[in-house]
């Protein structure tokens, strides 16, 4: 019986950044393809946009009041970057570069891919982790695949 290889892509992201890793088989070793990281998503909201809302004043010798900020400007970067990322899993996965794909990200970072995605999830996605684990090294997420997957 010929044996099918499959190359088998593991997405690690988060608001701020994405790892993309690959094995050629279950249980096989990751290689880091891409790494990523969004300068705004990294900081706060202050450093994005204005610091403070403007001010108002309804009518003379009445108090002033502040205008609600209405951009989250780092809630709009962290959006960004998991429409980047599925945008970039979209057209590899149209050019055949995966065939399975494992998705690990934080539930909003997931929300935010999920209608983004172009491909067939439930045959195309082995997994999904709601986790947040892009800060770990490539042994320590190879070892949270070997135990969790």
């Amino acid at each position: 019986m010929p044996i099918i290889k499959q190359t088998i892509w593991v997405s690690v992201s988060d608001g701020a950044g994405y790892r993309v890793f690959s094995r050629q088989k279950p249980g096989g070793p990751l290689k880091q393809l891409t790494k990523w990281t969004s300068d705004e998503a990294r900081k706060r909201t202050e450093e994005l946009g204005t610091e403070r809302p403007g001010r108002s004043q309804a009518a003379p010798g009445q108090a002033r009041h502040a205008f609600a900020n209405k951009a989250d400007w780092h809630d709009q970067a962290e959006k960004q970057t998991a429409r980047k990322l599925a945008h970039f899993l979209n057209r590899k996965y149209l050019a055949k570069k995966f065939d399975r794909l494992v998705l690990i990200a934080p539930p909003k970072t997931l929300g935010e891919m999920r209608p983004v995605l172009k491909f067939r999830r439930e045959k195309d996605v082995v997994q999904e982790y709601t986790k947040d684990l892009v800060n770990l090294s490539i042994h320590q997420l190879q070892a949270y695949l070997e135990k969790n997957l």
